[in-house]
């Protein structure tokens, strides 16, 4: 994976500078980027979504890559973990913004951040989703979306929602779903 990380078509896998995101769980840390790859760019979601419509053929391939170049190396020689952690801008939404028939997660559990941007390693009590979110429930939307998606795919471990951000930016790269793998090697 080199000393920086690794960049693909389908994926960047890029090296953290902790050793220990989640309390108690010190090895390395990578963030990795989904790629699209007939586009050459990360997975970004519209504004104000939480659901990418035509996401999950092209994510599957990507996500497949990852296993195949990653995982499945990682898997060999160390214990792993997965999780993921969702983002979103400070941008207002223009209108009321309801939950998607077929991805309605009305209480989604997460491990809750710390002061210092690691996060605690029990969960805590499930977030309350209500039919019509804002942006503090988008960036915990999107990361349940990619759990969600990330669940279908065997035979990797099922990943753990880290607490979102909401970014006083309103720039729309804040409009993202992360996996960050940990290792302990």
């Amino acid at each position: 994976m080199g000393t920086s990380g690794l960049t693909t078509d389908f994926f960047d896998l890029k090296i953290l500078p902790v050793d220990e995101l989640i309390t108690g769980q010190k090895g390395k840390y990578y963030a990795v980027y989904l790629k699209d790859a007939a586009k050459s760019e990360r997975f970004q979601f519209p504004g104000g979504r939480y659901v990418i419509e035509d996401f999950k053929t092209r994510f599957n391939q990507s996500l497949s890559q990852f296993v195949r170049s990653v995982l499945a190396v990682v898997s060999a020689g160390a214990d792993y973990g997965l999780y993921v952690r969702g983002g979103s801008s400070s941008t207002a939404f223009s209108v009321k913004r309801e939950l998607v028939a077929g991805h309605q997660y009305k209480k989604i559990t997460f491990l809750p951040k710390l002061g210092d941007n690691s996060y605690r390693q029990d969960p805590a009590p499930a977030r309350s989703i209500p039919n019509e979110y804002n942006n503090e429930d988008l960036a915990f939307l999107r990361a349940a979306f990619l759990q969600d998606i990330m669940n279908g795919f065997f035979p990797i471990k099922k990943p753990v929602v880290l607490q979102g951000t909401v970014s006083p930016s309103m720039d729309a790269g804040e409009q993202y779903a992360e996996i960050l793998l940990f290792v302990d090697w």
